[in-house]
């Protein structure tokens, strides 16, 4: 397997290379030359497979020769090992109330928040600290360190700190913006002292530090000499992860509804959206074989990828709304790339054109006839803070489930996209105490059970930076505790 940059450099680049590299030198991303369609047969065998071997399955189809299946089990047990024996548990919405309305279909929860700081982004961080780790210890890279920097729009840097911390070989610099993540969802990060660990509070939005941390790559002398390393989702092997749950999600809906015919049913997700990772994950499980047949692209007032499924325009809104769903509060969507280079039909220079008119005019448009094929693919909704709110309500007194604002976005996008199919699972991004002002307004947070690793944070030490939206500023700093580090070791 090798991989590309979606601009067309690169080519022949190796899966280790993508993951230590994260984006390409030419600012793409990543994608595999080759998706493989899997026989129906095989896709049915897996399915009494547990969560782990199931990763391993997967990963086999991406890493080529980088990592045989005897060196890949042990990592992705090890990544696994703080999380349930059942990481991703599919949960039937079953009504508790004779008047429960939450839409048509039978719908189900894929619970994704069941990791070390409560949140989906746990599942593919988790399999990179350790794939890096490894990658750095037994020399499969260019180097035997890495600075990890990374944005984040709340859950991705208390992920991956905890992916990373405490590692001698790698240094974390997260960037999240400054007064837009949730207070729990900053403690995550600030309560961490960790001496390899820089938590950076921007001025600014999340798509300011997303954009800080693309052209910190982009330079290609700091990065090489920085030996900088992405974890948000433009790294590729964070897809590659995410693929899973979609496989294992399916095999738990099959038993749920005691399907056992060899001709299997076609299911919808519904995917809050925010940087298009985690239904581009989606999207990629469908290439597969998985029979999904539609995936449902949820946003909330920050809708550019709903306005774009709807019209065929990709724009930028002057402003990026605050909202109750804080980590889709985002209006430059790296992952969406990705996805223009297979609408393209891998059109590097088509892909290059659309990302060049959309940096200098913030917008472009796609001719009717790959709208058309967009639809074919993808549902999408827009759903209001209020909204937000009501579902979350309403979906405890329904069905006595406590969801974060996030999942709620996702399931009320169902109502309104109206997907045609009886079976529907919503993704479920969130514990929803990392959330509770969405909970007070709701008046769910009584019920909500608040783990112990997150009721005790307000009580520990915290250390964090405060900078300015600057490239400068941002470099300056990386290259002071780098040189530290190096001193120091």
């Amino acid at each position: 397997m090798q991989y590309v940059s979606t601009r067309g450099g690169e080519p022949g680049t190796s899966f280790t290379q993508a993951v230590v590299k994260g984006m390409a030198e030419d600012g793409g991303l990543f994608v595999p030359v080759h998706v493989p369609a899997l026989d129906p047969h095989l896709i049915h065998s897996w399915r009494s497979l547990s969560f782990c071997d199931l990763v391993v399955k997967l990963l086999s189809l991406f890493v080529g020769g980088d990592f045989s299946v005897e060196e890949l089990t042990p990592l992705v047990k090890k990544s696994f090992s703080s999380f349930p024996s059942n990481p991703v548990p599919l949960r039937p919405l079953q009504r508790t109330s004779p008047n429960a309305s939450v839409g048509e279909q039978m719908m189900f929860i894929g619970e994704l928040f069941h990791g070390p700081t409560f949140s989906f982004k746990d599942v593919a961080l988790q399999f990179i600290g350790v794939l890096m780790e490894h990658i750095l210890e037994n020399h499969k890279g260019d180097s035997t360190d890495a600075t990890v920097l990374g944005a984040t729009s709340g859950d991705t840097g208390s992920a991956a700190i905890h992916a990373f911390k405490g590692k001698s070989n790698v240094r974390v610099f997260m960037l999240h913006p400054e007064g837009r993540v949730t207070d729990i969802q900053r403690l995550q990060m600030v309560t961490v002292m960790d001496a390899n660990v820089y938590n950076i509070a921007i001025q600014g939005t999340f798509d300011d530090c997303q954009s800080l941390v693309k052209a910190a790559f982009h330079d290609s002398r700091f990065k090489s000499t920085h030996h900088l390393c992405a974890v948000n989702s433009i790294n590729w092997a964070r897809i590659a992860v995410q693929i899973t749950y979609y496989f294992h999600l399916y095999y738990q809906f099959l038993e749920t509804i005691n399907f056992h015919s060899s001709s299997l049913p076609e299911v919808c997700f519904s995917v809050p959206t925010g940087n298009f990772g985690d239904v581009l994950a989606g999207f990629y499980a469908k290439q597969l074989g998985l029979p999904i047949l539609r995936l449902v692209v949820a946003t909330n007032a920050n809708d550019v990828m709903h306005r774009f499924i709807s019209t065929g325009t990709y724009a930028k809104m002057p402003t990026v709304f605050h909202t109750h769903s804080p980590a889709m509060d985002i209006q430059v969507v790296s992952n969406f790339e990705r996805y223009l280079y297979y609408l393209s039909g891998g059109n590097c220079a088509q892909v290059s054109e659309w990302m060049t008119t959309f940096q200098q005019q913030h917008s472009f448009s796609i001719e009717k006839a790959l709208l058309a094929r967009v639809q074919a693919e993808f549902l999408s909704a827009e759903v209001s803070d209020s909204d937000t709110v009501e579902t979350i309500k309403s979906v405890y007194s329904q069905f006595g489930v406590s969801v974060c604002p996030h999942t709620a976005v996702g399931i009320h996008a169902v109502s309104l996209a109206r997907p045609p199919t009886p079976y529907v699972i919503c993704l479920a991004t969130a514990h929803p105490a990392k959330f509770q002002a969405a909970c007070d307004l709701a008046g769910i947070s009584p019920h909500v059970t608040v783990p112990n690793e997150l009721s005790t944070l307000h009580t520990q030490p915290q250390r964090c930076f405060q900078m300015p939206c600057s490239l400068p500023e941002l470099q300056s700093f990386i290259a002071q505790h780098h040189a530290l580090a190096e001193n120091h070791c």
